[in-house]
């Protein structure tokens, strides 16, 4: 027996059509009293929270004291560089 649930953003944005594969996206969200897509919440948030891990990162390495602190952290920064970056076609 699996205790995973298998939610994916994907689900949360969009929903099938009954009786159909065609996926359309689901009611907007009310954030602050404004109605907001939820593509574009989640989407807001990630840039958000990469921000915050990039800076966090550039900090660190700033102030890092050993040798181990550095690659830590501009492993941490390259894999959050690569998520923002679009991948090649």
């Amino acid at each position: 027996m699996s205790d995973t649930v298998d939610i994916k953003i994907e689900d949360i944005i969009y929903t099938t059509k009954p009786n159909s594969d065609t996926k359309i996206e689901r009611p907007p969200w009310t954030v602050c009293g404004f109605s907001v897509s939820r593509s574009q919440f989640i989407f807001c948030c990630q840039i958000v929270i990469i921000f915050i891990v990039v800076v966090t990162a550039i900090t660190n390495l700033i102030f890092a004291e050993t040798c181990e602190q550095t690659t830590l952290w501009v492993a941490i920064l390259s894999s959050s560089l690569g998520y923002i970056l679009p991948s090649p076609k």
